[in-house]
């Protein structure tokens, strides 16, 4: 059996693609910013298989499974627009999320970092550097992995998540939803 660990991919998207889901994503949170608020912290969006991200998802499956060399299903997406102060604390992904992809997507100063490391307390980590447009492929469930509080202003970060294609995974497909784009069921 492969055993996939990581893999970095440059320009993943193209930046004119990456230009439209920024504007995409910052058209869509200011449309969930309560206007009654004082301060209008539209950075504070977080979202469960988002359409566009997920079409992503399902479009770019044929192209990880040639880079991982595995038989894989798409499982579901998590995007976020991240502010200053935000981090995602270390962890490993549950057996079944085996590969998980890291799409940057945009910052205020167009870099983001993220963390991987085989030790559960994150000594011996490799540092990935991404620019806008990387894609950061890693087996989720080998790797511990973070992101430190971010010290710019912003952060548009997107997940994809792929199961193994084998029948005791089938209820994982699309994350047990009837298909990519439905929303989770509690």
């Amino acid at each position: 059996m492969n055993m996939f660990n990581y893999k970095k991919v440059k320009n993943f998207l193209e930046s004119d693609f990456v230009d439209f889901i920024q504007d995409y994503f910052v058209l869509k949170t200011n449309v969930n910013i309560d206007s009654s608020e004082k301060e209008n912290d539209f950075s504070k969006y977080f979202h469960y298989s988002d359409f566009l991200i997920e079409t992503i998802l399902n479009n770019s499956t044929d192209a990880i499974k040639q880079i991982v060399e595995m038989d894989l299903v798409p499982s579901y997406s998590y995007s976020g627009l991240y502010t200053k102060g935000d981090e995602i604390f270390i962890h490993k992904n549950k057996p079944s999320e085996i590969i998980e992809c890291f799409l940057f997507l945009g910052s205020f100063n167009g870099k983001d970092k993220i963390f991987l490391s085989e030790n559960d307390n994150g000594s011996n980590h490799i540092e990935f550097e991404m620019e806008v447009g990387d894609l950061l492929i890693f087996n989720g469930h080998k790797y511990w992995h973070w992101i430190e509080p971010l010290k710019e202003e912003w952060s548009l970060r997107s997940f994809l998540y792929f199961v193994e294609n084998k029948e005791d995974n089938e209820n994982l497909f699309y994350d047990g939803r009837p298909y990519l784009g439905f929303p989770k069921n509690p």
